[in-house]
């Protein structure tokens, strides 16, 4: 059984870069090569479920927590943003089902997607992104992967890829991400730490907690910042920078059913 999770806010940042960045944009045909892109990704996998998860753009949860948050894709433009329905009409129209909640990003949607479908062991899920912040709740059967990606050594991660190429795990992983920041959205991560040395700072350690119990032992300036910086980080960033696992979604995961000829398969809540 297969499950395709898409990832909107990546596809559209994606997608409107690559358009140039129009000063008189045409929203539906954005939208059409979004969907596109979407169709092109079912053919690859031939999924048997699928969900297209939307951010909403008037608010979150997480600025609400961290005024400092940017959200992924609040730059563009304010045409596309109030085009959104002609998104979901040209998915409704490709038998794709999709989801948006409020306050809520579609990467908290696919989270708790991902965590529901934690005992299916026939499961096989791709969520389709560039978003390293999904890699915290990798496990066995889930796949990160960024079709846009131009190297083929990146386009998909898994639990034994980053193990292999990075010898750290999902958990260590998050580690990182707290210590080297990502600008992207507005967080600066500890002063003087870059992901290189952030890697090499959590290897020992199963988690940012270890770390920061033991930061006594890390000489220097860099030793100095986390440990003047790391637990007020922690305490702002540490599920900002994650998917939320744990929502109401409001639909049964026998919605996400593609293959309408499938009747007689079902996906347990």
């Amino acid at each position: 059984m297969r499950i395709v999770l898409v990832d909107s806010s990546h596809l559209f940042g994606v997608i409107y870069s690559a358009s140039g960045q129009a000063e008189n944009p045409n929203v539906l045909d954005f939208f059409k090569t979004c969907v596109n892109s979407v169709k092109k990704s079912i053919r690859e996998i031939q999924p048997d479920y699928v969900l297209v998860a939307i951010d909403d753009y008037q608010s979150s949860w997480r600025r609400e927590k961290n005024p400092c948050y940017c959200q992924s894709g609040y730059d563009m433009p304010i045409e596309f943003k109030k085009g959104i329905s002609i998104y979901q009409e040209l998915l409704s129209e490709a038998g794709i089902f999709f989801a948006s909640r409020p306050g809520i990003e579609g990467k908290d949607i696919i989270g708790t997607i991902c965590k529901k479908m934690e005992g299916s062991v026939s499961a096989k899920i791709y969520i389709l992104s560039g978003n390293k912040r999904y890699i915290p709740i990798l496990r066995d059967g889930v796949t990160l992967r960024n079709n846009f990606s131009r190297n083929p050594s990146d386009v998909e991660k898994t639990i034994a890829s980053i193990a292999r190429n990075i010898g750290l795990t999902p958990e260590q992983m998050h580690a990182v991400h707290l210590l080297s920041g990502d600008k992207s959205i507005g967080f600066d991560g500890v002063k003087g730490i870059g992901e290189k040395t952030a890697i090499e700072l959590i290897k020992p350690y199963k988690n940012i907690h270890e770390l920061t119990d033991n930061s006594y032992k890390i000489d220097g300036k860099r030793g100095e910042n986390i440990r003047t910086s790391l637990n007020g980080i922690i305490e702002g960033f540490s599920d900002v920078l994650v998917p939320n696992t744990e929502l109401e979604l409001g639909f049964s995961l026998s919605s996400l059913l593609f293959k309408r000829q499938n009747k007689k398969e079902k996906v347990a809540a």
